[in-house]
């Protein structure tokens, strides 16, 4: 169903390309971005407009010692999603000595109606260009992509791959595990919206552009056509949840084990089924919290820390939207006693379920990406 009178859903003209030249600095594409999120979400006079800029914008943070930088780190959220989704990471990378930089990708942060022109081009630029202007400035780059952005990093570690020291990707989008995705590249030629909601979540759009999946489902092509038989050397740490509906975990650990190479690697997957790993590699870790009402990990829920303010155990914010009927949504929303996990059928059967935005086992996933870079993330 489409409202096109809706102002969200109308492509806001000022953020479906990347526009900014080679030497652009990081801090004037910050400060450019912020105001062109402002316009495109007509912040000027508004009481949020704060809370939602230091949500949505690019960021860049910087450890108390100043440069020469042996670490850098560059963040690429995934899609519909905002930098927001890697902030508690890169703070935690910013205190380890890291420069961070988080960047936002074209066609969000702004309305979800710019994600209906963007194309997969257009991110990739972004990354390339946030790739060359943080090299120079650091020893080792390292980066870490979430869902969309870790199947951008993987793609980049395969073409540049002299120019990664190490990388990470969480619940990576490698290969999209619903058959929608290959539709919906045709659909999105005569169809703007697979779903329009209220778009509640001021970190992150809830209305589903079907050009966005269409994108993510090219990139994942392309990444399959460029990677073929190809393998690489660089230190990867990968993390996934195995009860994933967005993305297909096994194919994504299989991309792991047959196509990154380094003994260092290492994999995390939160799983209840307790089956062994071939790859020795891959840990496996329990993805049930009985104490919290934790049946599985969602597709969002590996990156984010449990006090997280928005999306933590108490946050301000509850990912209810796949319940179609609003009194089932405000169900959820208003409910204590709801089931948490990811929205498959089979949870969705269990009862009132919201989507999990959060990682209880942050701590040690945090503890297991540092030992890798440590002891051998660096190695190549």
């Amino acid at each position: 169903m489409i409202f096109p009178r809706r102002p969200g859903l109308v492509p806001s003209g000022l953020n479906s390309t990347f526009p900014f030249a080679a030497d652009v600095s990081f801090a004037d594409y910050c400060r450019r971005m912020s105001t062109v999120i402002v316009r495109a979400r007509g912040l000027e006079n508004s009481p949020e407009r704060e809370k939602i800029l230091a949500t949505n914008q690019p960021y860049e943070l910087r450890p108390d010692h100043g440069p020469p930088y042996e670490h850098g780190i560059v963040l690429i959220h995934g899609l519909s999603d905002s930098p927001y989704i890697l902030k508690p990471l890169a703070r935690h990378f910013r205190d380890r000595g890291f420069l961070v930089r988080g960047i936002l990708l074209p066609g969000h942060g702004t309305v979800p109606g710019d994600l209906t022109t963007v194309d997969a081009a257009a991110w990739k630029q972004a990354l390339s260009w946030a790739v060359n202007r943080t090299r120079p400035r650091v020893e080792k780059l390292h980066l870490c992509g979430f869902s969309t952005g870790g199947a951008l990093a993987a793609a980049h570690a395969f073409t540049h791959p002299d120019e990664i020291s190490a990388m990470i990707l969480i619940s990576p989008a490698l290969k999209i595990k619903t058959a929608l995705a290959f539709a919906a590249l045709p659909l999105s030629k005569v169809k703007n919206w697979l779903m329009v909601r209220e778009d509640l979540d001021y970190a992150r759009y809830e209305s589903f552009a079907l050009n966005g999946a269409a994108q993510v489902w090219r990139l994942g092509h392309e990444i399959k056509a460029l990677t073929g038989d190809k393998k690489i050397n660089t230190p990867t740490f990968m993390v996934v949840s195995g009860s994933d509906t967005v993305i297909d975990p096994a194919f994504a650990l299989d991309f792991f084990s047959r196509r990154l190479t380094n003994p260092a690697n290492r994999a995390i997957v939160y799983d209840n089924r307790g089956e062994k790993p071939e790859d020795s590699r891959i840990k496996m870790v329990t993805a049930a919290w009985a104490r919290e009402g934790i049946i599985d990990y969602s597709h969002l829920s590996p990156p984010m820390p449990p006090d997280d303010p928005h999306y933590g155990r108490n946050g301000d914010y509850r990912n209810c939207y796949h319940y179609l009927r609003r009194k089932k949504r405000r169900e959820c929303r208003e409910g204590r006693e709801n089931i948490q996990g990811e929205i498959s059928l089979t949870n969705l059967g269990k009862g009132t379920i919201q989507r999990l935005t959060y990682n209880p086992g942050y701590a040690a996933m945090v503890a297991a990406i540092d030992r890798f870079i440590q002891a051998g993330g660096e190695q190549r």
